[in-house]
Formats: C-alpha cells, sequence, structure tokens
C-alpha cells in the first residue's frame, strides 16, 4: 500500500494546499490512525479525509482515531502487529525510535512537491534524520501562560518582565487567597512543559536543545539549578492542590473559577476556556512565550490555520529572557518565536 499511500499524501497536499482537484482516482485501501481525539481537530480532519474521499470514491478509507494518551502507548504495539498507512505522531527526537526500527517510511520525495517544499521550508529541519524527511507538517501552536486579567487589573498586577516579578505577582495572588498556576499533572507533559520553558529561560536555547539530544546529563548541575528555580514556585505554594490526580482539562476550571490566576498551556486550551464562560475581557493577548509546537502530518497542512486562530483570545507572557548565562537575572523577557521540536503524523 505505500506507493498508493504516497499518491494519497501528495494528492491530499495539494488539495489542501492548492483547494485543486486530485491528478488521478486513487483505488485500494487507505488506513489511518490518528490521535486528534479532542472534538475540534478530530472535526477538521474528519471533514478534510471527507472532501479527500469525495474525490476518491473507489478508495477505501477507514479512519481510527484514538485518544491522545492511550495512543502514546498503544502506537508501539500498532506499528509493528497492525500497522496503518499513515498516522500522527511527534518529529525529530520522538519519531526516531520508530525511524531507526524501520516502523516508518521515507517520504523524501513529497518535499520536492511545490505546496510542501516551499511554503513549509522552515519545518523541514524537524522532519529530517540521517538526510532524510519522514513526515510533512499540518498544524503548528503556540504555548504561552494564558492568565486572567481581571484578577491582574484587581490585584494590580502587570505581566512580568523577569523571574523575580513573576516570583512577586505569585506572592500577591497567593496571598489574596488564590493560587498562581493552575496545572493537571496526571499525564507528565503538562509538567515537562514548565521544565522546557524554566530550562531554557535559565539556560538557554542550546542548552536546552543539547539536553534533548541526550548530549548534556540530567544530572548536570545546571539542570539542579533549573529545577531550584522551579523548586521556588513550589516551595511557594504556585500551583493548585492534588494536581497529581487531574488532567489538563480537569484543571482548567480554577482558572475559570479565579481559584488560579494563570496556566501554562497551548492555545488548545482557549476554547474550553471560552465554552466555560471566559470572555474576552478577562482573557486577553499579549505575546507568546518562546516556543512553539507543531503537529505533523503528510497530507493536511491548511490545519495549521485551525489551531493559530484561537491565538488571539487570551493573554501570554514570558517571565525570563532564553540567554546562554546561568543566572537567573531581572532582564527584560525576549519573546520570539522559536519552533521546537514538533509531532507528526507520517507513512509506515
Amino acid at each position: 500500500m505505500r506507493s498508493i499511500l504516497k499518491a494519497t499524501a501528495v494528492s491530499l497536499a495539494t488539495l489542501v494546499a492548492l483547494a485543486g482537484p486530485a491528478s488521478a482516482e486513487l483505488t485500494g485501501n487507505l488506513k489511518i490512525n490518528l490521535d486528534t481525539s479532542n472534538p475540534a481537530p478530530r472535526a477538521t480532519m474528519e471533514a478534510m479525509i471527507s472532501r479527500f474521499q469525495s474525490l476518491h470514491p473507489e478508495l477505501n478509507i477507514t479512519t481510527t482515531v484514538i485518544d491522545r494518551e492511550a495512543y502514546k502507548t498503544q502506537i508501539r504495539n500498532f506499528l509493528s502487529a497492525d500497522a496503518p498507512d499513515v498516522l500522527t505522531w511527534y518529529a525529530a527526537n520522538r519519531m526516531k525510535p520508530y525511524v531507526n526500527a524501520g516502523l516508518l517510511e521515507d517520504v523524501s520525495d513529497m518535499w520536492n512537491e511545490p505546496a510542501i517544499a516551499g511554503s513549509l521550508a522552515s519545518t523541514k529541519g524537524a522532519m529530517t534524520i540521517d538526510g532524510k524527511q519522514w513526515g510533512v507538517p499540518y498544524t503548528y501552536y503556540q504555548w504561552g501562560i494564558y492568565y486572567r486579567k481581571d484578577i491582574y487589573e484587581e490585584l494590580g498586577l502587570n505581566e512580568p518582565a523577569d523571574f523575580n516579578e513573576m516570583l512577586s505577582n505569585c506572592e500577591a495572588m497567593i496571598a489574596s487567597g488564590r493560587k498562581c498556576y493552575a496545572i493537571g499533572t496526571k499525564w507528565l507533559w503538562t509538567a515537562s512543559g514548565w521544565f522546557d520553558y524554566l530550562n531554557m529561560r535559565t539556560h538557554g536555547f542550546d542548552f536546552h536543545m543539547q539536553m534533548a539530544r541526550g548530549e548534556i546529563e540530567w544530572t548536570d548541575p545546571r539542570v539542579r539549578e533549573t529545577f531550584d528555580n522551579w523548586g521556588k514556585l513550589v516551595r511557594m505554594g504556585a500551583f493548585i492542590d492534588d494536581h497529581q490526580n487531574k488532567d489538563w482539562q480537569q484543571s482548567l476550571p480554577f482558572v475559570v473559577n479565579g481559584e488560579a490566576g494563570a496556566i501554562l498551556k497551548g492555545n488548545f486550551a482557549v476554547a474550553p476556556l471560552r465554552d466555560a464562560g471566559l470572555t474576552d475581557d478577562q482573557l486577553e493577548k499579549a505575546w507568546p512565550w518562546q516556543k512553539m509546537h507543531q503537529r505533523i502530518h503528510s497530507t493536511l497542512p491548511q490545519m495549521r490555520k485551525t489551531k493559530t486562530m484561537r491565538a488571539h483570545s487570551c493573554a501570554t507572557w514570558c517571565p525570563l529572557r532564553s540567554r546562554p548565562s546561568s543566572t537567573m537575572g531581572p532582564t527584560l523577557a525576549s519573546c520570539q518565536s522559536t519552533p521546537q521540536p514538533p509531532s507528526m503524523m507520517t507513512s509506515s
């Protein structure tokens, strides 16, 4: 099915990017596994697959949507035992074990397509292992601290320009009977987001990427310094109680109810925060932290638009400059978009 998969992927990419018909009708079977289980991305993905199906009525498309957290475990099994033709997964170091095991297909030829090579050139490095590309990006979304603007105004607080101001704001938030940050660490990726930012702001982006590549040990004294900075927030009671038993969705009501003043999350959290009743007067976009997440799909680049449209609705701020210094002095935050290793949907 691999040759049909590549033709399908290219046709879908052309369809999405150019809104034009596929060059040739496809037949056979196409099996797709997705982890887009949240309602909004699931609806978008299913609609795009439906559009592609209408162009190829003789192609039998089977789509399986798996819960995001369960998917992270099941992928190890279904890639070996019942591999789909197309799947979602994370790029860069997260895809490397499956590439090395020969479970993903080289799709470098797709990067010769103008719709991919031109508009997605900046993401090619995250798709590349051993000089070959193993996926194509279809969406990205920024992470940032989303905070309750009305609560900050009530307490006379401003977006912090450095870590000391961040701690000072937190003291005022706690004194008002609230927690500084909502978080749900039942799934550990929510906590890793905090480590990412604190580590980058303590030691800089290059240091953080060296760690991600395994070139710096977790026992390195500089990593201990990052955890010490994180510990300052933990020891002062900055985070909600019992967070280890909550997932990220269960942490959102603390922000909605005003029990916590902010949350570090991707902008996928904006829609449920709005659905729960928060308005643009309470949530306002400021500027993003120095981190971008991307999802990768070999066929659907238009989904980049789906998530980024929501970024205008919340306030985000960056408390520390990303710099190579080993200290966290009172420096003005520098918040430029810096891509991080994305996630991906590719072929198997």
